[in-house]
């Protein structure tokens, strides 16, 4: 397993790129804000001819997920949310009884 770190937008958020041996690799809260930082992650990915194939959410602050859409789009990746934050999101949501932004 290798592991690169990243450290993105104007708060320093820490952006996680791991991949195996076999080059596929999946980008951890991507923080990517702006052109700069796409490229600086787009020239990681591609020096070292890796495959993204995953962008992974550990939870949903907004510095943890600027750069979602660039891995998405750029790459195909499929996105997972991490599962323990997804659990205490659809808690906190039949809690309240709010509905997600996305249903109709």
């Amino acid at each position: 397993m290798n592991i690169h770190r990243f450290n993105f937008n104007p708060i320093s958020e820490n952006t996680w790129l791991v991949w195996d041996d076999t080059l596929e690799a999946a980008v951890i809260d991507a923080g990517n804000s702006n052109s700069p930082e796409d490229r600086e992650l787009d020239e990681f990915v591609a020096d070292n001819g890796l495959r993204v194939v995953l962008a992974i959410q550990t939870h949903g602050h907004f510095d943890h997920a600027m750069g979602v859409a660039h891995v998405v789009e750029r790459y195909g990746a499929r996105t997972q949310w991490m599962k323990l934050w997804l659990y205490a999101w659809t808690c906190w949501h039949r809690r309240t009884r709010l509905q997600p932004c996305c249903r109709k």
